[in-house]
């Protein structure tokens, strides 16, 4: 397993543009875009529900997630097989949306996928190696990263198998990060025009 996770970070220093560093690359467009692009309360408000999904889905897949021990099939892993990247996909689009710059915001999805695209598929193959006979049924049965027909089903039961115990204290400083970038970029709309 350390070596599997050495090959796929070496990997990820070859792209430009990889799960570790999107993140810190919107950060700082999204910053650059608050000085510059007009925004719409309604805008803002949009952005601070995305934000909002998106914190209370890192939870709930946190609190759910047994790593590396057994596949992962109910709570909000009976919807979508990659909850977590669900979760990172709506804060992103959220300081996107905060930005004001719609061209970032159109963007974005495809950066995301460029981005998250190789670690899905090393992630699944492992999946597929470590639960041979249970994986390939969940992969047929349930999304990988969008909500689809299939995942209505399972709403009722995301928060089963959670337990608020399993969310780490890192969890919540990042959580505690998304909350205070958003609030930068929306701060950065206030600065007065003479210093822009």
């Amino acid at each position: 397993m350390a070596d599997s996770s050495r090959q796929r970070r070496s990997s990820y220093s070859k792209a430009w543009l990889y799960r570790g560093n999107i993140r810190d690359i919107i950060v700082v467009l999204s910053c650059i875009s608050a000085l510059f692009y007009r925004i719409e309360y309604t805008q803002i408000a949009l952005g601070v529900i995305l934000l909002g999904c998106g914190t209370c889905l890192h939870l709930v897949t946190k609190g759910t997630l047994i790593r590396n021990i057994v596949l992962c099939r109910t709570g909000i892993y009976s919807t979508i097989r990659h909850p977590y990247y669900l979760a990172n996909y709506l804060v992103d689009t959220a300081f996107c949306l905060l930005s004001g710059n719609i061209l970032l915001l159109v963007l974005y999805p495809f950066l995301f996928f460029w981005a998250y695209g190789p670690t899905m598929a090393n992630e699944e193959r492992f999946l597929l190696g470590a639960h041979p006979d249970e994986f390939p049924r969940h992969a047929e049965a349930v999304p990988q990263i969008f909500p689809g027909p299939t995942s209505n089903r399972n709403m009722e039961e995301i928060l089963n198998d959670y337990s608020l115990n399993r969310v780490s204290k890192k969890e919540i400083a990042r959580i505690l990060r998304f909350l205070s970038v958003a609030a930068w970029i929306v701060a950065l709309r206030l600065l007065p025009t003479e210093y822009i």
